[in-house]
């Protein structure tokens, strides 16, 4: 081995840049194994110790750094966590509106198909209402040419109105409100009639305009029927009209009426005047049936039956319960107060009820009444009243001296407020 070979070795083991460098021109060192051990123990050793040294480094560094990680954290993350927060709140409203604008959808999806259904359900009334008035006209004329037979021709230029003889002395007569059935030796009501054909018009139109379908209406001295027939046709089939007639054979020729016409099914009829009080008293009897009265006639408007007893009964007694009424007719020649006394229940529980009533000084007289202050008494229930016109039912001042100069007149009475006053024109 050449000795200056050994020049590139050291006491403590080879020279790693020597060592290098002899490598590269091709010669090899041979560590002293010794020295070679030494130095790795001296190594590892050292290894140790810059280890620990870096691992205090690192913790010196993390109490350095400690009290500037959070708000470099927050100052290098707070725009994102700002923009995700906004982010995050503009969705919530847009799910929040989007939610509402379903909800508001539905609402109006709903209410659609409610007025839907309500539209079916009116369509089904107006179909079952003109049914029920096909089957009325129908039953009209099947009984009118059952009673009468052939009907008589109206000559060029007339009214259109007849009268049948039906057996006895009973007239079936054609008026404007239907086929009505009277005494034939009543000739002052027969005339009245086949002349124009019918006995108020003002009173009658008035009905029609305050009634309408689902209405109820109290006919009290209903006489043939006149205003009930028309009552009846006016709420179309729905409500209900109650007729009180005290005299036993026009009772019976309101009834015959009412089935001759198809309207039987909706006017309950009762063999009673209407009064005070409950019991048994005379009707005495008038020429003419519109006239008869619970109170004495004079010499010249009697007939020579005089009177006959009948049924009284009050008007809340007969509608009792919480019977709904819209319209009361009161002709009960000079029993009107008399009527309003007995009917304080069915007048307080009904605020938006209408009255017409009949005016007549003589008939008041007879009762016992002033008519000076009759209006008074009326108007004590609450109510204030118009003059009803006996042709067109337009509604008019009421002139206490004029009234009184009158021989009869019809009044119309109502609360204030109440939508009656609508339905009548004012």
């Amino acid at each position: 081995m050449d000795p200056a070979k050994h020049t590139h070795t050291h006491r403590g083991g080879a020279d790693p840049k020597v060592a290098m460098r002899s490598a590269g021109q091709g010669e090899r060192t041979f560590p002293d194994p010794t020295s070679e051990a030494a130095g790795g123990a001296r190594s590892d050793s050292a290894g140790a110790g810059r280890v620990r040294t870096g691992r205090r480094i690192e913790r010196a560094i993390r109490r350095l750094i400690k009290p500037l990680y959070l708000p470099l954290r927050r100052f290098f993350t707070g725009d994102l966590l700002r923009e995700i927060r906004e982010g995050h709140s503009r969705l919530s409203g847009e799910i929040t509106a989007m939610a509402e604008s379903l909800r508001r959808e539905s609402a109006g999806l709903a209410d659609r198909l409610d007025c839907l259904g309500r539209i079916e359900l009116m369509v089904a009334e107006i179909r079952g209402r003109q049914e029920m008035m096909r089957r009325q006209i129908a039953r009209t004329e099947a009984n009118v040419a059952a009673l009468a037979g052939a009907m008589p021709r109206t000559p060029p230029g007339g009214t259109g109105r007849f009268c049948v003889p039906c057996g006895g002395r009973s007239l079936l007569i054609r008026t404007n409100v239907g086929y009505v059935i009277c005494e034939s030796t009543d000739h002052a009501l027969v005339a009245c009639l086949l002349e124009r054909g019918e006995l108020e018009p003002g009173v009658r139109r008035l009905i029609e305009r305050v009634l309408s379908p689902g209405s109820v209406f109290v006919d009290i001295g209903a006489n043939i029927g006149i205003h009930t027939l028309a009552a009846a046709r006016a709420i179309c089939g729905e409500g209900r009209v109650f007729a009180f007639e005290p005299f036993g054979p026009v009772r019976a020729f309101l009834e015959r009426a009412l089935w001759i016409n198809g309207l039987a099914d909706v006017v309950t009829v009762r063999e009673a005047a209407v009064s005070d009080r409950e019991g048994r008293r005379r009707l005495f009897l008038g020429a003419t049936c519109g006239h008869h009265s619970l109170f004495q006639l004079g010499v010249d408007e009697s007939s020579p039956a005089s009177s006959v007893a009948v049924e009284t009964v009050t008007l809340d007694a007969a509608l009792a319960g919480d019977q709904r009424v819209d319209l009361i007719k009161i002709d009960a020649e000079g029993a009107e107060l008399d009527v309003l006394a007995g009917a304080r229940a069915v007048i307080g529980r009904n605020f938006d009820i209408a009255l017409i009533v009949e005016f007549c000084p003589s008939h008041i007289k007879r009762s016992g009444h002033d008519p000076s202050e009759w209006l008074d008494k009326v108007s004590a229930h609450g109510f204030a009243g118009r003059l009803i016109d006996p042709d067109t039912g337009v509604l008019g001042e009421i002139l206490p001296e004029v009234m009184v100069a009158e021989s009869s007149v019809n009044l119309f009475f109502a609360r204030e407020g109440s939508p009656a006053w609508e339905r009548a024109g004012q």
